[in-house]
């Protein structure tokens, strides 16, 4: 089989069209564009595509009396840098007075948009891209108004833009090149992203009177175009999803609402994966084991504290920008489908085992031969969730971290999810990533047996004890201890034993109540930091109220009290600040004496049972041991009396209106920003000749 390749004719036309400047054209000084050499004169050349469009900015008309003018331009190179130049230098108000000029380069660009010329489609669509781009960086009075008028005309845009949106999604259809569906999804990521704040494109508004909601289904639903096309179908998808979201009818969220072929359902789910399973290989390569022992090594561990976790978080920001319109479209789909917490539950044959690098080979492939372990969906995002809650030195990455809790919130809030996420016949390895800290090594490792809420649980810990930082993200510990809380309703409510080290929980948030005791200045500048406390207390009494129903034997319950009497001290200090802020007022008074009521059970348990420790240790003549202690909350239960505490497996449903949708804006303002600087070019297609 032969292969060749087609190009328009009209290529030969492309080469650039000059005219020579003298040096006396150049500006005083001797800045100017040509130069002088003895008495020769040094010529200059320009594109006749800039000067065609210099005659428009100057008012000039070079298509005058000329009807094959426009075939003739758009078969010139687009020269983008120049055109974005010309409309950068115009002033607002002229850009107003020349809009019929303006109006009519759109028309004229639309009318070739699906033609059979791949050379004039791909420069009018260039010519339409630059143009707009650089006017929505303008500052007009009325700005709404004022971008449609200028490009379309106001009368005229609802027609102009119907025949844009119709020409490009025919460029979607299966029968179209791979190239020509590349180039109009492009072309309308370019339409989206002309404004950081989609509820500020005006442009966006026609995408929900003509919506091209089929024409992106259909490229997912299609296993061979959802993988030539499925993520930036998915990325456009996000970007619409969230127009005007809670304002007015969406007919995005409409037609994600109501998918009910698990066809597509899977296929979204397909992408996603694949998105994550990307990040997460090439983030896996790179987390190469370090060897362990020895002094230098102890002071190894500090240095790369310091510098290393800085770098592979950084290398991880810069990954995750990337991953972002997945991050937004998992979270789309599962807040707003219902049927899609089923494709969380697919095991795809195509696991993470093999990508973890040898020590010494990172960034080595594979064995061919070796199987790949099993991989879902939710086993993915945790081992991506794993590297991502290590990035939190910026805004940025706090928003992505934040963005996966809320999606994990919203898993947890399922029956069906959280069915999977306990099924103790459920073996799918889990691989996470613990970061650096200054008593351990950055580390890789597999989970391979147990339910996959162990995993989960053991994410939400290793994010409760790397975060403890001078600026506390108040509001992603919220969300890391409500994914806690959800899962524990559940198991309580099922009366599932989970086996799992309930002690790493414990100790995690009793170093959470013992870091914000420690600092003032953070009781002082955040009242949300007593209701964080309040959710560690709603936790523990989850466990002594109703620990005998889902802690795996009567030992685990007999640690818990252990651990309570132990870190006693930590509890009074938190008693003495909730009464405290009582007598303050506002919020600060609300949470204090909230905080001071949930704390009743654990106070009762450390006054009853410490005496009868510091008795049977008097008798003895010396420190008792675990095992002593033990014996001793044993034997002394039945004196234990308990408040029995209303509410404390409810919670709050998770719902983005009203109180996430300014985190929204800005989440989707990052896809946005991510993805903005794509490319409309011509490609050469390549086909296979008959043999």
């Amino acid at each position: 089989t032969h292969t060749h390749t087609h190009t328009d004719a009209a290529a030969s036309h492309c080469e650039p069209h000059t005219r020579m400047m003298a040096e006396s054209d150049a500006p005083a000084g001797g800045s100017g564009p040509s130069s002088q050499q003895g008495s020769r004169t040094h010529l200059v050349p320009k594109e006749k595509f800039v000067q065609i469009y210099e005659s428009f900015f100057k008012g000039e008309d070079p298509s005058a009396k000329r009807p094959e003018f426009w075939d003739e331009l758009f078969l010139l190179r687009v020269n983008a840098h120049a055109l974005h130049k010309l409309v950068e230098e115009t002033s607002e108000e002229k850009l107003l007075t020349m809009k019929s000029v303006l109006n009519v380069i759109s028309s004229r660009c639309i009318d070739r948009i699906g033609e059979d010329s791949e050379i004039r489609m791909i420069n009018a669509m260039q010519t339409i891209a630059t143009i707009y781009r650089a006017v929505f960086q303008k500052k007009f009075a009325n700005f709404a108004f004022d971008v449609i008028n200028t490009l379309l005309g106001f009368d005229a845009a609802d027609h102009q833009m119907k025949r844009l949106l119709d020409s490009t999604r025919r460029l979607l259809l299966p029968s179209s090149s791979a190239h020509q569906r590349d180039v109009g999804l492009k072309f309308f990521l370019v339409m989206l992203t002309l404004t950081d704040n989609i509820n500020q494109n005006s442009l966006a508004e026609y995408f929900t009177m003509h919506s091209i909601f089929d024409s992106l289904i259909e490229l997912i639903r299609l296993k061979e175009l959802r993988e030539q096309h499925g993520f930036t179908a998915l990325c456009v998808l996000g970007i619409l999803l969230n127009y005007r979201k809670h304002e007015a009818h969406n007919p995005y969220v409409t037609g994600l609402s109501e998918i009910k072929d698990e066809v597509i359902l899977s296929g979204i789910g397909s992408v996603i994966v694949t998105s994550l399973l990307e990040r997460n290989r090439r983030w896996l390569e790179e987390a190469v084991p370090k060897s362990e022992g020895g002094l230098f090594r102890a002071f190894g561990r500090l240095v790369e504290t310091l510098f290393v976790a800085e770098e592979e978080a950084s290398a991880i920001r810069a990954s995750v920008a990337k991953s972002g319109a997945a991050l937004l479209a998992l979270y789309e789909t599962v807040q707003l489908n219902s049927r899609f917490h089923t494709v969380l539950t697919h095991t795809l044959m195509m696991g993470l085992d093999q990508a973890q690098a040898k020590p010494g080979t990172a960034g080595a492939s594979p064995a061919k031969t070796a199987p790949e372990a099993p991989a879902s969906l939710l086993s993915t995002f945790f081992t991506f969730l794993s590297f991502v809650i290590q990035d939190g030195r910026d805004q940025e990455g706090m928003a992505y971290t934040k963005l996966c809790f809320i999606i994990l919130s919203c898993i947890t809030e399922d029956k069906l999810s959280n069915a999977f996420l306990h099924d103790p016949n459920v073996n799918i390895p889990v691989v996470l990533h613990k970061a650096a800290m200054r008593h351990r090594s950055s580390s890789v490792e597999t989970i391979k047996n147990g339910p996959m809420a162990c995993p989960l649980l053991d994410l939400c810990i290793e994010f409760l004890i790397s975060h403890l930082k001078k600026n506390l993200p108040v509001d992603l510990y919220s969300k890391c201890l409500g994914v806690v809380h959800r899962m524990l309703c559940y198991q309580k409510i099922h009366r599932i034993r989970l086996h799992f080290n309930w002690k790493e929980l414990w100790s995690a948030l009793v170093g959470l109540v013992k870091y914000v005791l420690s600092n003032e200045r953070l009781l002082n500048s955040h009242e949300n930091v007593l209701g964080l406390a309040d959710q560690v207390v709603t936790i523990f009494n989850l466990f002594i109220t109703y620990g005998d129903t889902f802690l795996p034997d009567p030992n685990s319950y007999d640690e818990l009290y252990y651990e309570l009497i132990r870190v006693h001290s930590t509890f009074d200090s938190l008693y003495d600040v909730a009464k405290r802020q009582m007598r303050t007022t506002g919020q600060a008074q609300v949470y204090g004496t909230r905080l001071s009521s949930s704390l009743v059970n654990i106070r009762a348990i450390t006054s009853h049972f410490t005496p009868k420790i510091d008795s049977f240790c008097a008798k003895t003549g010396g420190s008792l041991t675990p095992e002593q202690v033990l014996a001793v909350v044993r034997d002394n239960y039945d004196t234990l009396t308990l408040k029995l505490q209303d509410n404390l497996d409810h919670y709050d449903k998770y719902a983005e209106n009203p109180h996430e949708l300014s985190f929204f804006t800005n989440v989707v303002r990052l896809v946005i920003q991510a993805n903005r600087d794509v490319d409309i070019s011509v490609q050469p297609i390549r086909v296979l000749a008959p043999s």
